[in-house]
């Protein structure tokens, strides 16, 4: 949403001649859907496809139909419903290809970095939501471990300690009578009592 709003006050929204009049509605109405992303996010990404089409059905925009809806495609496609994204966002590419068909009539490099921009980016959102979802199962199954060096070193006391029988430490002052490293009194000849 965030980036949606800048970029459209960046291109001058607000400004008398407004090149994407209503973009700061659609913006508050996809960061909105956002926020339910976690527990329902096919629901979200369907919701937002729809917010978009309205969007650009109202009057020509140059608003993309993927990048407005980057993070819902992410969140989707780190479910395991990917194949559903791919095929969703390849009809929504698809129609997005036939609605920017007048634009080969006047420019066709602009066509096609329109249309391959738009299908690599979504290639890229998808694969960035695969790749999150396989960390999260990779991480998941990995054994806990301690995760800082202090960490580690009372994990390591504690399994001496264990090893000694919890037995509690000499006083430096019983040691001055004669103690070994171990904690245990010495007798005068060396061996332990």
């Amino acid at each position: 949403m965030v980036l949606f709003v800048a970029i459209a006050l960046g291109t001058g929204v607000g400004s008398p001649w407004q090149p994407w009049p209503g973009a700061i509605p659609v913006a508050l109405v996809l960061g909105g859907l956002l926020f339910l992303r976690r527990r329902r996010p096919m629901t979200v990404l369907l919701l937002s496809i729809a917010v978009v089409f309205a969007y650009h059905l109202g009057a020509w925009s140059p608003a993309g139909w993927i990048w407005p809806l980057s993070v819902a495609y992410v969140t989707a496609a780190a479910t395991p419903h990917v194949r559903w994204v791919a095929g969703i966002g390849a009809a929504q590419l698809a129609y997005s290809a036939v609605d920017a068909w007048w634009i080969v009539e006047r420019n066709l490099a602009r066509y096609l970095i329109h249309t391959i921009g738009e299908a690599l980016l979504l290639a890229l959102l998808i694969t960035g939501g695969i790749a999150y979802a396989a960390t999260r199962r990779w991480r998941a199954r990995q054994p806990e471990r301690p995760l800082t060096w202090v960490s580690n070193q009372r994990a390591i006391s504690r399994q001496v300690g264990a090893d000694l029988g919890n037995q509690p430490p000499v006083s430096s002052s019983a040691c001055a009578a004669g103690c070994s490293t171990t904690g245990r009194p010495v007798a005068s000849s060396g061996t332990y009592l």
